[in-house]
């Protein structure tokens, strides 16, 4: 990967104007969204925090006749999105929006989906734009479930990613603003290390069977395991 781009089997994202830039996290929410709802079509797609557009442009690639809107608060973020949506083979489908998510839900979406900024407790970045992008600030937890309940068709799902620890406080809030959690699939490192972060899909329906899973990212030497080989194979090089 070069500082400024990162290219993938069907498209390429440049993130040098970006904060944060092209990691694990997008990449494994963009794939396991994508396999979880395989055998759906959502219509409308809205990725909120879209960043470099990453995930916009990896469930642009699963999902054919989706149309999908990124939204994004940073301004030069959501331009070098706009851009990476207009260079792939999506454009048609894809647009990015600057704008604050608090203050711009003007539409109901078949799919939400969030890399939201998770660092709740931790000193802020003394660089703005990786602040924003990494506290939860300008979006908490409480904030991005009351937008998608409100923003959701009734069959409508929520896709996010984030750290293993807060995700009893997550469901808890989400069952807050009646959204249930419905799949949930852990991610650890290695073998040898605690889980370190929670893939979550919630709906406004209640189930008694979640279904849970979890992924190790690496070999013991340092490889990808063949698990997560198999979920990123469409996109990763």
């Amino acid at each position: 990967m070069s500082s400024k781009s990162f290219k993938f089997k069907q498209f390429e994202v440049q993130h040098d104007k970006c904060a944060m830039k092209v990691g694990t996290d997008g990449v494994l929410l963009g794939a396991w969204v994508a396999a979880q709802l395989s055998n759906t079509q959502p219509k409308m797609i809205l990725d909120i925090g879209t960043g470099s557009g990453l995930i916009a442009l990896m469930l642009a690639q699963a999902f054919k006749k989706s149309n999908i809107i990124g939204i994004e608060i940073d301004q030069q973020a959501a331009q070098q999105a706009a851009d990476n949506f207009e260079k792939s083979p999506w454009n048609d489908r894809l647009k990015c929006i600057h704008a604050d998510i608090n203050t711009h839900n003007q539409a109901q979406y078949d799919l939400i989906v969030s890399n939201p900024p998770y660092f709740q407790n931790s000193l802020k970045n003394p660089q703005q734009e990786k602040a924003t992008a990494r506290h939860t600030g300008n979006l908490s937890y409480q904030q991005l479930t009351s937008i998608a309940a409100d923003m959701l068709e009734d069959d409508g799902r929520l896709a996010i990613i984030i750290p293993f620890d807060s995700e009893k406080q997550f469901v808890d809030i989400a069952e807050r603003n009646l959204l249930f959690l419905n799949k949930a699939m852990r991610v650890r490192g290695n073998e040898n290390k605690d889980f370190k972060r929670s893939l979550m899909i919630f709906s406004r329906h209640k189930t008694d069977n979640i279904s849970f899973d979890e992924i190790t990212l690496e070999t013991t030497d340092h490889q990808r395991t063949e698990k997560y080989q198999i979920l990123t194979q469409d996109y990763y090089l």
